[in-house]
């Protein structure tokens, strides 16, 4: 739209010749671009607030907008104290609160099941096999084999762990302290001979609510002890949790008539560490610890010994020749130092129903020396990686043997569970859950 720019009519004159030249059309300016330039000069316009009906304004309680914020804050903030504080009455251990235990008062409560991380166990050990149940369990046959103990485990929902230390492991307790507080809820140990040090890291596991010890037999003074260090934890010592309930099933007796007092002499320094049962116990029944394997030891009337040697006393086996064939019933050989030669020293003990290998440097050749035990009934190989598959030409000729258990050798799970040739009715595992 153009508009047309001239003078006022009073100022054209009357004459054709004065008449101004045509007029010029110019754009006429649009309302946003006049009120651009107003703008600049007098500023953005202030609109006049209207105030909205039903809204109290300022003055009309003598008050300023700031204080009525400030008030609505204080009024959010003391009811979320409030609605705070009703949860933690109802529900004290989702906060962090304490609750009496079944051993003392003031237990820490344990996170809630299902809210956990993955539970970090050490990596390059393991130090037994994790079993799981319902949480809040009391039935001790509803444990179920779950996984190694070893690296991150998941916790199920609604489930609490067991954690049952193996015998290599339970003679030294320290790898506890790498795990969480909160890790376990049930702690298995194979004897209830507990020093100091052990207590110390069991306790630290705040989350335990039970300490499972075989035996039955342990006396008032060694419970007390127990149960001072451990205000917050249940204590069961009984025969029936002396083994996993896949463990419970019956054994042959050992001979046919119990076997008389004998000493056996051991060098001055500790050899190992001595265990002994009755002499018709089944296999699942638990060892009773005796003492070191040191100096001169005498064995009771009707009992069979169980020997473990580690460390140090595996580097050179000279000092088991002069037992007798029958000295021992089971014997176990820990160490790196443990080889052929080593096995070559103890060919003699005739006798022995049970044989365990960990992390030795045995071969297949080795394994030779199996033919010297005819009475064998349990074969344990663990961390054995030189043993291979001609380790079993060796172990089929063992007639009497009824377990056999092979973990982290050469010998595949494949192998073994086709393996043909092995000895009639003789159970084969791999699995370190199935450990016996």
């Amino acid at each position: 739209v153009y508009s047309e720019i001239k003078p006022k009519d009073d100022a054209w004159p009357e004459t054709e010749e004065a008449k101004p030249p045509p007029p010029k059309w110019l754009p006429r300016e649009r309302p946003t671009d006049f009120m651009t330039r107003v703008s600049r000069v007098a500023g953005p316009a202030t609109p006049t607030p209207v105030p909205e009906k039903g809204l109290l304004q300022p003055g009309q309680l003598g008050e300023k907008p700031g204080k009525r914020v400030a008030l609505i804050f204080v009024m959010t903030a003391v009811l979320s104290v409030a609605i705070a504080a009703a949860g933690y009455l109802s529900f004290p251990h989702v906060f962090g609160g304490s609750r009496k235990g079944p051993g003392g008062e003031g237990r820490p409560n344990r996170i809630p099941i299902g809210m956990r991380t993955p539970i970090a166990f050490p990596q390059d050990q393991s130090l037994g096999t994790i079993y799981v149940r319902v949480a809040d369990s009391t039935d001790a046959a509803a444990w179920q084999a779950f996984a190694d103990a070893t690296g991150p485990i998941t916790k199920p929902h609604g489930k609490e762990f067991q954690l049952r230390v193996s015998d290599l492991e339970a003679t030294d307790l320290s790898a506890l302290a790498q795990l969480d507080a909160r890790a376990i809820e049930s702690l298995w140990l194979p004897s209830g001979d507990i020093s100091d040090d052990a207590l110390r890291r069991i306790g630290s596991l705040d989350g335990l609510k039970e300490l499972v010890l075989p035996g039955g037999s342990m006396d008032e003074a060694t419970l007390a002890r127990l149960r001072a260090a451990l205000p917050h934890c249940k204590i069961v010592s009984a025969p029936e949790a002396a083994a996993p309930p896949e463990l419970l099933a019956a054994a042959e007796p050992g001979s046919a008539s119990p076997p008389g007092p004998q000493t056996m002499v051991f060098p001055a320094s500790s050899r190992g560490t001595l265990f002994t049962r009755d002499w018709n116990a089944t296999d699942a029944e638990p060892w009773e610890k005796l003492g070191s394997a040191q100096g001169s030891v005498t064995i009771p009337e009707g009992k069979v010994v169980k020997l473990e040697v580690f460390g140090s006393a595996a580097e050179n086996l000279d000092w088991l020749v002069p037992l007798k064939a029958d000295a021992l019933d089971t014997l176990s050989l820990t160490g790196r130092s443990v080889d052929d030669a080593a096995l070559k020293r103890i060919t003699h003990l005739s006798a022995l129903r049970e044989m365990r290998l960990f992390d030795v440097k045995v071969t297949d050749d080795g394994l030779a020396v199996l033919e010297n035990f005819p009475q064998l009934r349990t074969l344990v190989i663990v961390r054995a990686p030189r043993i291979a598959k001609q380790a079993l030409e060796h172990i089929e000729k063992l007639s009497s043997l009824g377990r056999l258990h092979m973990e982290g050798t050469d010998v595949t799970p494949e192998l073994l569970i086709l393996w043909e040739d092995g000895p009639p009715g003789c159970k084969v595992t791999y699995k370190s859950t199935d450990r016996p």
